[in-house]
C-alpha cells in the first residue's frame, strides 16, 4: 500500500513538472498544503522530503521551500588558466560561464583591512592578528548565486596598489609581480564541510547543506606566500575542472 505522504509527493512532483510551481518559485506553506490538500502537516512535511531528495526542491534559509530547476546548467571553472577574477574585459568567471551558454557577473562585496586570523596567518606565513587586505567576491550564474570569492594578501605588500581599491581588478597576479611578488606556485586543498548560516543565506543553501570549500595559497618565486584565497562553492551548480595537466614520465 502506498503512504499518503507519497501519494502527496506526486501530486506536488507532477505540479512543480507541469508549471504550477515554476523553477525558483516558493511551494505554499505547509500548513496551507495541508489544508488544501486535506491532509495532515506531518504528510506534507514527509512530501517535501521526498521532492527534496529528488532534487525538485530545497528549503531556503528565510524563503521556503523553493523549486529547483532540473535543467540548471552547473558551472564548470577551470582551474589555473588564470586569475579567478578578471582576465580581459570581463571576470574569468563570467568569461567561463559565457564559454558554456550562461550569462555570469561578479560582484564586489568588499575591500577590508582585517586582523588575519589563525588559518589565514598560517597560509601567508604571518603571525595572528597581522594586517592583511581582503577582497571578498560573490558569483552569479543566470542570475543565481553560486559561489563566495575571499582573497587575502600581506598588507605591506599590496598597501597602495590597486589591490587595495574598491574596484574590479584586471589580474590580480600581475598587480603582485609589479609588486615584486611574481606568481610562482600555488597549493591547493578542496573539503565538502555543512555551511554556515551566513554561505547558506548568502549562496541560498538550504539549511543543513553542504559547500565545497576550496582554499587555495599562491607564493611567489622566493617561495613566499602572497596570496590565500577561499571559493566557497554551491557543489549542486559549480565543478571544478582540472585541464591539461602535464604528466611527467617516471
Amino acid at each position: 500500500m502506498v503512504a499518503l505522504y507519497q501519494i502527496l509527493a506526486e501530486e506536488l512532483a507532477r505540479d512543480i513538472v507541469a508549471g504550477t510551481y515554476p523553477p525558483r518559485s516558493v511551494l505554499p506553506r505547509i500548513v496551507d498544503i495541508a489544508r488544501e490538500r486535506g491532509v495532515a502537516r506531518e504528510t506534507v512535511r514527509a512530501a517535501i522530503g521526498v521532492l527534496t531528495e529528488r532534487g525538485l526542491v530545497r528549503s531556503v534559509r528565510r524563503r521556503g521551500t523553493v523549486v529547483l530547476d532540473p535543467a540548471a546548467p552547473k558551472v564548470r571553472l577551470s582551474r589555473y588558466r588564470g586569475p579567478l577574477l578578471l582576465t580581459g574585459d570581463l571576470a574569468s568567471w563570467e568569461a567561463e560561464c559565457r564559454d558554456q551558454g550562461l550569462q555570469g557577473s561578479v560582484q564586489l562585496l568588499e575591500v577590508t583591512r582585517e586582523a588575519a586570523g589563525s588559518e589565514v596567518a598560517d597560509a601567508l606565513g604571518l603571525q595572528e592578528r597581522a594586517a592583511v587586505l581582503r577582497r571578498a567576491h560573490r558569483v552569479f550564474a543566470q542570475g543565481e548565486p553560486v559561489q563566495l570569492h575571499s582573497a587575502w594578501y600581506p598588507y605591506d605588500l599590496v598597501s597602495g596598489t590597486p589591490l587595495a581599491a574598491s574596484t574590479a581588478i584586471r589580474d590580480p597576479h600581475d598587480v603582485l609581480a609589479r609588486a615584486g611578488a611574481v606568481p610562482a606556485a600555488v597549493s591547493e586543498a578542496i573539503r565538502l564541510r555543512p555551511c554556515t548560516s551566513v554561505e547558506a543565506t548568502a549562496l541560498q543553501l538550504p539549511v543543513g547543506g553542504c559547500v565545497l570549500d576550496v582554499s587555495r595559497t599562491t607564493s611567489d618565486s622566493a617561495h613566499r606566500p602572497v596570496e590565500h584565497q577561499s571559493v566557497i562553492a554551491d557543489p549542486a551548480r559549480s565543478v571544478l575542472a582540472y585541464d591539461g595537466i602535464e604528466l611527467i614520465a617516471g
